[in-house]
């Protein structure tokens, strides 16, 4: 049409056209023409039957493409299970159906991905006929054409009378409502419709098809030239084909200039600022439609100017909110085909993403163990395990030395029944029970101390066991038990006896020591490597590999090797992985010193001092350690090592703790055999049997010179060894100097007689302590 017909017909009475300076055309009056002209501006969307969203949108536009294999592709990817309970049954005929084979020509897979797409491209819905045997089962399954499958309404009740489907040559071919499964997305008014997303982005399909469709228009050089050239004058063809011949045409000399008849002039027609909106509209169109299907851009394969946690959120977005709603329409839609008692769906197990909230979720119970605020059986079922159902699993373990308590009193008998098992034979008969008085508070017509014999003032008394509380059931009966020997009405009078502890009990108690304090260096050491190589310890340091051009966690600081190198916990964990070792240690000694000078003998022992004192001696060792580590860790980090060689040298340190642990071992285990012997034999001592203690040294090439000397020496129960310069109580009293107590192998053989002292030192003995300074230390 021509311009001015076109501006006649719709500013009727403008005869003639105006320049635009003259006259300005209001928006109002241009609507009316245009009404007048047959003309609308209100755009009515075109409806999307199935057969135009395949063809111009899923076949047509490379985001419609890409949504709907992201859906169906993954629909069809998951595994289809019948679930009886927790039980997977295989073999159903559904089951078979939709993971082997559904008809003669489309596996189970391809069956499934042709419905889901279906599904999201056909606003009817997708239709599926069942084909059974004579005995009911299904035996396979076929899509209808959705464009030619039509729902029939029924009258009265029933909302479907059958379903038709126009074949091939027009004819209408009837199938009974009960062998057709109709999948659809339901619309909120219109229950014989459903809705596609396809509805909601339609223009935005369009939109980007037709930006695109005017881009390529534009890249042809006669769509849209650079420029114009107009030569003045009557050209006859030969010369204008001559002058056009010097410029070119086509998609490749796009933008160039163009020659036509006339006078010279030039007129650009480069490209404008609204030319440059084709990028903008296709970036909206996008946009619109990805978030029409719920797919995010990266899970369609284009994941650029994204990080990874962000690319990482959008995949768990489209896992937790597209992919449910199509994978529960699916499985919804074989309810009629399952038992009663049978739940259909889809095994998600193998998407990755979907087991981050369950680990979080054992995370979490893990950590809560680790507290003591669950049991083993409570994480066991959190974890999806069948409980254990015992004692010790249902009972709760404190962290400090993983302490059990139980949560009831049935458990709380069976773990008595199951310590008190573990308990050596010669004392088993001598533990205290909950319900005995502490040493010293028997009746006076028991076998007891009576009650108005003084104690020996070197002798500490045994504090008294506080009462179980009753008002918690995990407390009841939970009192610690005391170390008790019992002594009959008659005392035996002991001849020259003498006992020397079993050295191959020594040995075995320095073998797990060394072996559970080379297990916990290591185990600390791996902890320290991982910490420093842990984004937390490098962030802010000049160990921070920066991610992006200005990356502010990089930094100049160095490394906190306080904290990554926590001498407080190495100490603490030291503490408690030896704790147990060294108190057992201790009962067998001192019970088996008893047992050789007086069996029988009733003498309360008070071993938590000695107990105390060793295994503080360990932690303080393992906390050295962990400072020299520490130590390490500064100085590389100041020479400029990396966080690689510095990780590496703090591994290589492992080399070195077998060594550490066995030396360690050797002075723990002669310090506690040593002093729980020692407060046995004060016990003895105690009720009026003398007894004296001689210093043994395993007289051999590696025993040193102050203790070969001291070989042989005997003191009364209660005084010092001279060894050297030095006044110890037993061999490795933690409490004397290192040179004499440090890799010490010696011990204290115990001899009871029936009457006699030995003398005092002699006179000018060369000491440290003063007379004063030996009865201040015998009292504490």
């Amino acid at each position: 049409m021509e311009v001015r017909e076109l501006v006649r017909r719709v500013l009727p009475g403008r005869s003639r056209l105006q320049r635009a300076d003259e006259h300005k055309i209001v928006f109002a009056e241009y609507a009316a023409g245009l009404a007048a002209a047959g003309l609308s501006s209100t755009y009515r969307p075109r409806p999307w039957p199935v057969e135009r969203a395949v063809a111009e949108a899923y076949e047509r536009l490379v985001y419609v493409y890409k949504a709907v294999e992201a859906i169906a592709g993954n629909a069809a990817r998951l595994p289809f299970v019948m679930k009886d309970g927790e039980d997977v049954v295989e073999d159903h005929p559904l089951y078979r159906i939709l993971n082997k084979q559904a008809n003669p020509i489309e596996t189970g897979r391809q069956f499934r991905k042709r419905l889901a797409a279906q599904v999201l491209l056909s606003k009817r819905g997708a239709f599926v006929e069942v084909t059974r045997s004579r005995g009911g089962d299904v035996v396979r399954m076929d899509l209808l054409p959705p464009g030619r499958t039509f729902p029939v309404p029924g009258t009265g009740q029933d909302l479907i009378s059958h379903y038709e489907v126009i074949r091939a040559d027009g004819s209408r071919q009837p199938i009974p409502v009960e062998n057709v499964r109709w999948f659809r997305e339901p619309h909120p008014v219109d229950p014989f419709s459903g809705v596609t997303p396809l509805e909601a982005a339609g223009l935005s399909v369009e939109l980007d098809f037709f930006s695109r469709l005017y881009n390529v228009a534009f890249l042809k050089n006669d769509a849209r030239p650079g420029g114009v050239l107009a030569i003045n004058g009557e050209m006859d063809p030969d010369d204008m084909d001559r002058i056009e011949s010097k410029f070119g045409k086509g998609a490749a000399e796009a933008g160039k200039m163009t020659v036509i008849a006339g006078d010279v002039s030039y007129v650009d027609l480069a490209t404008r600022p609204r030319d440059m909106a084709y990028e903008t509209t296709s970036q909206t169109a996008k946009t619109e439609i990805l978030t029409a299907f719920g797919v995010p851009e990266s899970v369609i394969g284009y994941a650029a100017e994204r990080t990874y946690s962000n690319a990482d959120a959008e995949l768990y977005a489209f896992w937790t909110i597209t992919m449910p709603v199509m994978l529960d329409l699916l499985a919804t839609g074989f309810d009629d085909d399952s038992s009663d008692d049978l739940l259909p769906g889809f095994d998600v197990s193998g998407v990755e993403v979907l087991q981050r909230a369950e680990k979080a979720r054992r995370e979490e119970a893990r950590s809560e163990y680790d507290m003591g605020l669950i049991t083993i059986d409570e994480y066991r079922e959190v974890a999806g395990r069948d409980p254990i159902d015992m004692p010790r699993t249902r009972a709760l373990w404190l962290p400090s030395g993983k302490t059990l308590v139980a949560t009831s009193e049935a458990d709380q008998k069976t773990l008595d029944e199951e310590a008190a098992a573990k308990v050596p034979p010669a004392l088993q008969d001598n533990m205290a029970q909950p319900g005995d008085q502490p040493p010293g508070q028997e009746d006076a017509q028991g076998a007891g101390s009576p009650p108005d014999q003084p104690a020996e003032p070197d002798q500490p008394a045994t504090p008294p066991q506080p009462p179980a509380r009753k008002d918690h059931p995990a407390r009841a009966g939970t009192a610690r038990p005391v170390l008790r020997l019992v002594r009959p009405t008659e005392t035996k009078q002991a001849g020259d006896r003498e006992s020397q502890p079993d050295l191959q009990h020594r040995d075995k108690v320095e073998a797990t020591l060394a072996a559970v304090l080379t297990a916990t260096a290591v185990r600390l050491i791996e902890r320290t490597a991982s910490r420093l190589a842990s984004p937390k310890a490098r962030k802010g340091t000049r160990h921070w590999v920066a991610e992006y051009p200005v990356d502010t966690r990089v930094g100049t600081k160095a490394l906190d090797a306080g904290t990554v190198v926590d001498a407080g916990r190495w100490q603490e964990e030291a503490e408690q992985a030896a704790h147990p070792v060294i108190q057992a240690a201790a009962a067998v000694a001192a019970a088996g010193l008893v047992e050789d000078l007086a069996p029988g003998v009733d003498v309360p022992l008070v071993l938590g001092p000695v107990v105390a004192g060793v295994v503080g001696m360990v932690g303080s060792a393992a906390a050295e350690q962990a400072e020299r580590l520490r130590r390490l860790v500064v100085t590389a980090d100041q020479a400029g090592a990396s966080i690689d060689d510095i990780v590496q040298a703090v591994r290589d340190q492992k080399g070195a703790l077998p060594g550490w642990a066995d030396r360690l071992a050797v002075q723990a285990a002669t310090a506690v055999i040593g002093g729980a012997r020692d407060v046995a034999a004060q016990a003895l001592a105690a009720t009026g049997l003398v007894v004296d203690k001689e210093w043994r040294s395993r007289r051999d090439e590696q025993v040193r010179l102050t203790h070969r000397a001291a070989d042989g020496q005997s003191q009364p129960v209660g005084e010092f060894f001279h060894v050297g310069t030095a006044l110890l109580r037993y061999p490795g009293d933690p409490a004397g100097p290192p040179g004499e107590v440090y890799n010490c192998r010696c011990w204290a053989a115990h001899r009871c007689r029936v009457s006699g002292r030995f003398v005092a030192p002699p006179e000018g003995m060369v000491t440290r302590f003063t007379r004063a300074d030996r009865e201040a230390a015998a009292a504490a």
